[in-house]
């Protein structure tokens, strides 16, 4: 990766750490990261994957960094989030909550309101169907569907990816190792 001017002098002191986590077999961990020594104006992304092989017949947690989201920065802001880590076949938080959301909006957005029995049909459709993703969730739980993680340290990769504001490759790519430990 080439970098040039201002940004190759910088470049150096962009970096990512992060904190290690412990979990519960049966629970959820968190990870707080910084990311400092942004060159200049642009955006950051952060990404979080397995940093060892993975083995199928161990339940070991995955990361969440978020949905994929550029966050904008300046030079020399600091930046500060959170990874999650969750049981194997947990659904990923927001997605399912985001997918309900537009679908009622769109609902609404479409002339719904003028029929007031359609309306109130399709926010029922849209209230049942988050009732049924819940409630799918707690009798997954409930009938033993998961039993909790296999017991160990695992590594992960966390990533922080600098791109700057004018259009170009990425410049700047720094990452760190996080481990979990499920006692």
């Amino acid at each position: 990766m080439g970098l040039s001017g201002s940004v190759a002098g910088a470049a150096g002191t962009f970096a990512i750490a992060a904190t290690n986590a412990t979990m519960p077999r049966t629970g959820h961990a968190q990870s707080q990261y910084t990311v400092t020594g942004i060159p200049e104006a642009g955006a950051v992304v952060i990404g979080c994957a397995s940093a060892g092989p993975v083995d199928p017949a161990i339940k070991a947690p995955f990361c969440f960094a978020g949905l994929p989201a550029q966050i904008p920065v300046q030079p020399g802001q600091t930046v500060t989030g959170t990874v999650n880590f969750l049981p194997p076949g947990t659904a990923v938080p927001g997605v399912a909550t985001a997918g309900l959301l537009a679908f009622g909006a769109l609902s609404s957005g479409l002339g719904l309101r003028r029929r007031t029995r359609l309306f109130r049909v399709s926010a029922l459709a849209v209230l049942g169907l988050a009732g049924a993703v819940g409630l799918t969730g707690l009798i997954g739980c409930a009938n033993g569907a998961f039993n909790g993680m296999t017991p160990g340290i695992y590594q992960y990769t966390v990533s922080a990816a600098f791109t700057p504001t004018a259009p170009g490759p990425l410049t700047v790519l720094a990452t760190t190792t996080v481990s979990v430990t499920v006692p």
